[in-house]
């Protein structure tokens, strides 16, 4: 028995020593090469992902300055005015406009005339720099006619139509419960409408501050926000709408309520349908009216767009390529953004003093 507790050890000790001699003898692994493959997948994606950004970017840098600026040629795409189309029949309501409306509306446009040349003004210091050239106040593209016919055809913004129409309806159980899901559905597109022109305001003034590249930068992150938040709105502001609705909307939203759950349908409807407009409106709208003015856009800020491509190849490069080759990009990226950086375009030496 003493000889085989003898050879258990032994047999141990023998795997214990064979262990570390494998441990000492083992070779160390020699640096990882570069990955151009990767590195060639990765540029790839950095070129898609900067086109897209591009494209949104441009869009709603399209649609800031159409708002901003009053444009009419798409007609209002955010009315607020309840007693304006798509909310109510203008032809019954021309002829009830006072004069103090009137001077009221030239007072409001004046003002906002004051502000447009402000920031026209904080906009022209930015002409002199060509890596935050603004958007030019004249679009290359011209709207298609056809396809502006279309939209108006289906968003009907220019129009009194549905489902404001039922606000209409003839008196009566069935006639005051149409009008009031019309009602509710006003309250809501309404204050989101209104809350929509004052963003654009907002960008449009940083634009002119800041410089558009902060516009660029911030309207991807800002539509995705916009997209997660438009569905709780809707849903609210409609509910809330309900409530509020005139010839005593509040009850019928009581009623419904409590039965199937109606007030919550109609509530959950209206936040769907305005995120899909919404979607419709910041990414796709633009690209179908005035493809053209769009791809302007773009090339005004070719520059920058550039700079953030080269951004991303760099940092790529470091994750798959060796030390030498990643640093003699990233220092090619900086001499790049040396060469164009913003100069004065007087080309006239600083003065002495």
């Amino acid at each position: 028995m003493s000889n085989t507790l003898f050879g258990s050890i032994m047999g141990s000790k023998t795997d214990e020593n064979d262990e570390s001699k494998n441990l000492n003898n083992k070779t160390p692994e020699e640096p990882k090469g570069s990955d151009w493959v990767g590195f060639a997948k990765s540029i790839v994606s950095a070129l898609i992902l900067v086109f897209v950004w591009a494209l949104i970017g441009s869009n709603f840098m399209y649609l800031q300055n159409y708002v901003a600026k009053n444009e009419n040629y798409f007609g209002n795409l955010f009315p607020t005015e309840s007693r304006e189309p798509p909310y109510s029949d203008k032809s019954e309501l021309s002829s009830l406009r006072s004069d103090i409306g009137a001077a009221a509306r030239k007072g409001l446009e004046a003002m906002k005339g004051k502000l447009s040349r402000a920031r026209k003004g904080g906009l022209d210091k930015l002409e002199k720099q060509p890596l935050l050239k603004r958007v030019p106040t004249q679009f290359g593209g011209a709207p298609n006619s056809e396809r502006y016919a279309t939209f108006q055809k289906v968003a009907g913004l220019d129009k009194f139509s549905f489902p404001y129409t039922w606000k209409k309806s003839e008196p009566g159980l069935w006639g005051d419960f149409k009008a009031w899901i019309a009602n509710s559905v006003e309250f809501s597109y309404i204050f989101g409408r209104d809350m929509m022109n004052k963003m654009f305001d907002l960008t449009y003034g940083l634009e002119g501050s800041v410089g558009a590249w902060l516009i660029i930068l911030l309207s991807v992150p800002l539509v995705a926000i916009l997209l997660q938040l438009v569905p709780i709105y809707g849903f609210l502001s409609t509910l809330f709408g309900e409530f509020q609705a005139p010839n005593k909307g509040w009850l019928w939203a009581l009623v419904f309520l409590f039965i199937l759950g109606f007030d919550f349908l109609i509530a959950g409807a209206v936040g769907v349908v305005q995120t899909l407009q919404l979607f419709f409106t910041l990414l796709v709208l633009p690209l179908f009216l005035d493809h053209k003015g769009v791809f302007e856009i773009i090339s005004n800020h070719s520059i920058f767009y550039t700079g953030m491509f080269g951004f991303m190849v760099v940092a790529n490069s470091f994750s798959y390529l060796e030390t030498a080759p990643s640093i003699m990009m990233f220092l090619t990226y900086l001499g790049l953004l040396w060469y164009n950086r913003p100069k004065d375009v007087s080309g006239s030496p600083p003065a002495s003093k």
